[in-house]
């Protein structure tokens, strides 16, 4: 589909997420804010539709070749993207460890996938496929 001119190309997108916010916002609060308090809201729900987008499309194109991983429950003071705090490097730190551990397989599995399909015959990248060139 997306390599016309490539025969059995085979490819796989992988989008590693920086943690989703857990603010979102019901009815009644967002009828109240304010026209400031919006404005201040504008980039992060810009860059989550943005993201959300991609999200769908590269799963439209093709579910097998694509893999999202995401931290769904990213604690809330650790959202601010300016907050280079001690506190919170070291809090992003330990979700991030949390993650990697509870997606341990998923992961060993996506780094065998890319392993095996690496282009070329150097030691320790995995074996060029049959009929590709370089």
């Amino acid at each position: 589909m997306l390599y016309r001119n490539v025969p059995n190309a085979k490819f796989l997108v992988v989008s590693l997420g920086t943690g989703d916010r857990k603010d979102n916002l019901g009815y009644q609060t967002a009828s109240g804010l304010g026209l400031v308090k919006w404005a201040k809201m504008l980039v992060p729900i810009f860059m989550d539709s943005v993201s959300e987008a991609v999200d769908y499309e590269l799963r439209w194109i093709d579910p097998k070749a694509f893999r999202r991983f995401q931290y769904e429950a990213l604690l809330p003071d650790s959202s601010p993207m300016d907050n280079a705090s001690k506190e919170n490097l070291q809090s992003l730190r330990r979700q991030a460890l949390g993650f990697i551990k509870d997606n341990r397989t998923d992961l060993d599995q996506l780094c065998g996938e890319l392993k095996s399909g690496r282009g070329t015959e150097m030691s320790g990248t995995g074996a060029v496929p049959s009929g590709v060139r370089h």
